[in-house]
């Protein structure tokens, strides 16, 4: 991941799975109008918590406890399983995007609340696979 604190530093997958007729079977990690990334997204990231397990935000003085280390180690990997449903129609176009972002969308809304003119981080593509699968 790209230097900085791994709590607001942003990596994730994004996914798309369309069948023989062009219909998507498998979205994740997509951008929504608000800038917020998809809840079912594979997201590579650190979430601390307070005392009652609670995730502290911003308020960095309350961490008492990692929630969530979902990092992948240098030189390492990790697989990742996304469901295709019952019997899709191959061939399946799989699109598979590692995105970044310096920070997550909550904070930028929370700064241009004060300062509206602040833009938006933009989504950097760091690896973009797209792959055409047979039946296996």
């Amino acid at each position: 991941m790209p230097t900085g604190v791994a709590d607001f530093r942003e990596l994730w997958l994004e996914v798309t799975v369309k069948d023989s007729a062009g219909k998507t079977i498998v979205s994740s990690g997509a951008i929504d109008a608000k800038g917020e990334i998809d809840q079912n997204a594979h997201i590579f990231r650190k979430v601390f918590g307070d005392k009652n397990g609670k995730s502290v935000g911003l308020k960095f003085w309350q961490y008492e406890k990692l929630l969530e280390d979902t990092r992948i180690a240098p030189k390492g990997f990790r697989d990742e399983r996304y469901a295709l449903g019952a019997e899709p129609k191959y061939p399946l176009n799989v699109d598979v995007k590692l995105n970044f972002r310096i920070y997550p969308q909550w904070v930028t809304t929370i700064v241009q609340k004060e300062f509206p003119a602040l833009p938006s981080p933009p989504v950097i593509t760091l690896h973009h696979i797209s792959k055409r699968l047979e039946r296996p």
